[in-house]
């Protein structure tokens, strides 16, 4: 078994998934961030450190609506597993959404529809409060 080190780099791109943590983010936008901020960090290295994180279950993964990157955020998988998600398209940001109706919705479709619907991976896109 190979021994994890802490790293300055690591512990970088951390401290940003945690200032990022109400929304997701690429790769890309990791990069060019702590570039424009003097930090350097490979790509590389980013995507080894997500691997981990993921790995570990402590980052969530989505995609982009058009499916053409993978998209993180900070957060355990387990924390998830029962509630769906709301995507502000003015901010970004992501908000949980524990509610009775939700389980109302989940059970009708399975009685009435047989399907199946995966809570953590469902999200609905609207804009928040302070976006309207």
């Amino acid at each position: 078994m190979r021994k994890s080190y802490n790293t300055k780099q690591k512990s970088i791109i951390e401290e940003y998934f945690t200032r990022n943590s109400q929304r997701y983010i690429s790769v890309d936008e990791i990069y060019k961030n702590l570039t424009e901020t003097g930090t350097k960090i490979g790509k590389v290295t980013i995507y080894r450190y997500i691997d981990k994180l993921l790995s570990e279950g402590k980052l969530h993964k989505s995609y982009s609506e058009n499916n053409e990157k993978s998209l993180y955020r900070l957060g355990s998988t387990s924390e998830c597993k029962n509630h769906f998600h709301l995507k502000c398209l003015g901010c970004e940001k992501i908000f949980h959404l524990n509610c009775s109706a939700v389980n109302q919705i989940t059970q009708h479709l399975e009685a009435d529809h047989s399907f199946s619907l995966e809570p953590s991976k469902t999200v609905l896109y609207g804009y928040c409060e302070d976006c309207k």
